[in-house]
């Protein structure tokens, strides 16, 4: 009798530390509002001017799959080469970490570069982002004050924008409501011509200029950390553009850069002030429950 009492004691005691096991494990779970079906994923484009498909899939997709097809974790891989242009979807299984993975993918295209055409451009990664499919925000919040729509974002943009942005699990934000500045870019057509320049050229130079590229990840203070370029926001006119001969040609020698404010498309007022509408994505494998606590909770040490 006193046998059967410690069996049903022992399985209490496994059922406990079990319970209390699973409760632990209850924040890494990958839990969505709306769950999707996707794994982790990176995206490469490139682009090639005036090259016919075939010549990008031989000598420039080829290259590019070879080296990936090492990466650990790797499940799948999807590749359309067209004229000008190709692009590079690598898919990865569920436990694939996908920050150390960009590293990795951007070590390789950085080991791989050398050995493509003079004139292909510098592959831009993005993440979980195959085939331009569909994401929507899961997190928004107005902000409202008595400043213009254009002071209020760029407060936005300053100041609240980089600590969400440093999140583990934030993908991106995007502020609405307000117009930003634009640059206008005038070039001269029979100079461009003249240094065997096209527009393609200044388009993925300026792509580069601005696009934000992952260092990968850190493990500071029990948790992990993002590290990123930081891309400027200001347009830097001497960007070089291309090498021509024995001299480098930059933008401003090219053509002449405007910035001007972009005419107002609507207005968004929270009673009675002017705000901006801030939306946050998370990324596919994210547990956005804990996410946006974590996001709250970071908010509320923001002093403005």
């Amino acid at each position: 009798m006193n046998s059967k009492k410690n069996s049903y004691f022992k399985i209490f005691i496994a059922y406990l530390i079990l319970s209390f096991l699973g409760f632990l494990l209850l924040p890494k779970l990958s839990i969505r509002l709306n769950p999707s079906e996707s794994l982790p994923s990176l995206n490469i484009s490139y682009n090639w001017a005036n090259a016919s498909a075939y010549a990008t899939e031989r000598e420039v997709t080829n290259i590019l799959e070879g080296g990936f097809s090492v990466v650990k974790g790797l499940t799948k891989i999807n590749s359309k080469s067209s004229k000008g242009n190709g692009n590079i979807t690598l898919e990865f299984n569920r436990y694939t970490n996908i920050d150390f993975v960009r590293f990795e993918i951007a070590t390789i295209i950085r080991q791989l570069y050398k050995k493509l055409p003079e004139k292909v451009s510098y592959p831009i990664i993005s993440v979980n982002k195959p085939n331009n499919e569909n994401e929507s925000a899961f997190l928004s919040f107005s902000i409202n004050a008595k400043q213009s729509p254009f002071a209020i974002q760029e407060t936005v943009k300053n100041q609240i924008e980089p600590i969400i942005g440093a999140i583990q699990g934030v993908d991106k934000t995007q502020e609405f409501g307000s117009t930003s500045k634009e640059f206008i870019i005038n070039y001269n057509f029979q100079l461009l011509k003249q240094l065997s320049i096209n527009k393609q050229d200044i388009i993925t130079t300026l792509q580069q200029q601005f696009t934000k590229e992952s260092l990968g990840s850190i493990f500071y203070k029990k948790e992990y950390i993002t590290l990123s370029i930081k891309t400027s926001n200001e347009l830097n006119c001497h960007i070089p553009i291309k090498k021509v001969e024995e001299r480098i040609i930059y933008l401003d020698d090219i053509a002449k850069i405007l910035e001007q404010k972009q005419e107002t498309q609507s207005y968004y007022r929270v009673n009675g002030k002017n705000a901006i509408n801030l939306s946050i994505y998370a990324t596919k494998n994210a547990n956005t429950i804990v996410l946006a606590k974590r996001i709250s909770e970071k908010l509320r040490e923001v002093h403005i």
